[in-house]
């Protein structure tokens, strides 16, 4: 009991066209923490929702610790998952956490009704000490299949989302770790949007305010699914532009625009992996409704969000602030507002998108070459080679070395964008932050404002550093 065979999904597909993954066992895996039930794993995918309500089981999860109320009271109204079947994406309801009905899924938390309703079927277990509240879906053989190729989307819908997390892991880590396996794979993990305060030791600053949730690649790779890092080093630290290939056209056309030149001093700042080095981040306003959209194909994540408008409609049609529909086509409407179209998105941004970029074969290459033959690097390689030769089945000379993202399709997400979405300089957005320091969440991270990256006044300003009583003594003076 607890091999493979009691927590790995089906490999064979719950819809047509959905890919049967029976081929494509991933068998280079990391060195560290490893269990039988790992290898030879498969792209099955899916959602964790991670937030800081109180477990009397984890009282001081790092993720949270010292952090204000509002940042304790995640307001959420559903969660979906869709299976992309080769034209539209399909509602998988076992990974739905909502009220499901013919029609799609609904759910508001005002009404007490979507997620409030069944959250606590979807409890998973926690216990590493990082977010001490976490749901997810999890089962075992018979339960969720998790989403694989040809491409997937997940749905988050919130009318206040302070502070948490939105992240996926394989399916086979979330059954095992729902049924108490805590050596259990962690081989991969894409994090949509994650709060970073147990990311840096007390004492320290973050990167950004609290209410800054980072888009990162980079918290667990596997090489069988290989990630990039910074904009020169996905170009084979070259001079000249090949990264992705997606935008070739557009930096031909735009050579000076953001991004095109990865060879330059702008290329090491632009982390195409995202996370904390960089500035793939959503700012969430307090009490502010929030559509999140995730895509991941065959050119990489896709990471939208909307703030609905007053009907609570959002940019991709079917996908509203109260509801979802079963059936959904492969791509929203195009991103108009120009804010939206770079990465550091500030919380009153009505649409954005930011990507991740995928590593197809070639481009997974070119991400190697300059690094050690390791088993991020080298299985990286590998599987690049074993897909271009066809040798990754089972039996096959290379079997178990894979490139997954070549089993995915594009689902036409890019619609003219310009390169920036996939990231801009770590040291373009420069800001004095109003609630970046745990030990001034009580003082400066006034919710009700937004706690956002705006400049702080002079006062604000002595308060977020070591002048908080020459702050409140100028203060009474001018009262």
């Amino acid at each position: 009991p607890g091999g493979p065979e009691r927590y790995a999904p089906k490999p064979e597909p719950d819809i047509p066209g959905a890919t049967d993954t029976t081929d494509l066992q991933c068998q280079y895996n990391s060195p560290f923490g490893q269990n039988s039930m790992c290898c030879g794993w498969r792209p099955h995918f899916n959602w964790v929702v991670g937030t800081c309500e109180r477990n009397s089981k984890i009282p001081n999860a790092t993720f949270c610790d010292g952090v204000p109320s509002c940042a304790r009271e995640p307001q959420i109204n559903y969660a979906a998952a869709y299976q992309y079947n080769g034209t539209h994406f399909i509602m998988q309801d076992a990974s739905t956490a909502g009220d499901i009905s013919s029609s799609g899924v609904a759910g508001s938390f005002k009404d007490k009704t979507g997620w409030e309703s069944v959250k606590s079927n979807f409890k998973w277990e926690g216990g590493e000490g990082d977010w001490p509240t976490k749901y997810a879906p999890w089962g075992g053989v018979e339960g969720p299949r998790g989403l694989t190729p040809p491409a997937a989307l997940w749905v988050l819908s919130v009318d206040s989302f302070y502070y948490g997390t939105l992240y996926m892991l394989s399916q086979l880590t979330l059954n095992a770790q729902g049924h108490k396996e805590h050596n259990n794979c962690w081989e991969w993990e894409f994090d949509a949007i994650e709060g970073l305060l147990g990311t840096v030791p007390k004492g320290s600053a973050l990167p950004g305010n609290l209410n800054q949730l980072y888009v990162t690649a980079t918290a667990q790779v596997t090489g069988c699914m290989p990630m990039p890092g910074t904009a020169q080093q996905g170009n084979g630290r070259g001079h000249n532009f090949t990264e992705p290939k997606s935008f070739e056209r557009f930096c031909h056309q735009n050579p000076s625009a953001v991004g095109c030149k990865p060879w330059t001093a702008e290329g090491a700042k632009i982390w195409h992996g995202g996370g904390h080095q960089g500035t793939d981040r959503f700012e969430n306003l307090e009490n502010t409704p929030y559509v999140f959209a995730v895509v991941l194909d065959r050119n990489g994540f896709w990471v939208y969000r909307w703030r609905p408008d007053e009907t609570g409609a959002t940019g991709w049609p079917g996908i509203s602030q109260t509801s979802a529909a079963r059936v959904l086509p492969s791509q929203p409407r195009r991103i108009l507002d120009p804010r939206g179209l770079k990465t550091d998105v500030s919380g009153d941004t009505p649409e954005a998108v930011i990507l991740i970029p995928s590593l197809l074969p070639e481009a997974a290459c070119t991400r190697s070459s300059p690094e050690r033959a390791d088993f991020r690097w080298g299985a990286s390689a590998l599987g690049s080679m074993g897909y271009e030769m066809k040798d990754y089945k089972p039996g096959e000379k290379l079997q178990g070395a894979q490139n997954w993202w070549a089993h995915f399709v594009d689902t036409h997400q890019l619609q003219d964008y310009p390169l920036s979405i996939a990231g801009v300089p770590a040291d373009a957005e420069k800001a004095l932050y109003s609630c970046n320091k745990r030990e001034g969440f009580g003082r400066q991270c006034s919710c009700k404002y937004g706690g956002g990256s705006r400049r702080l006044g002079f006062l604000e300003a002595l308060e977020a550093g070591p002048h908080f009583d020459v702050a409140m003594m100028l203060r009474k003076m001018l009262r």
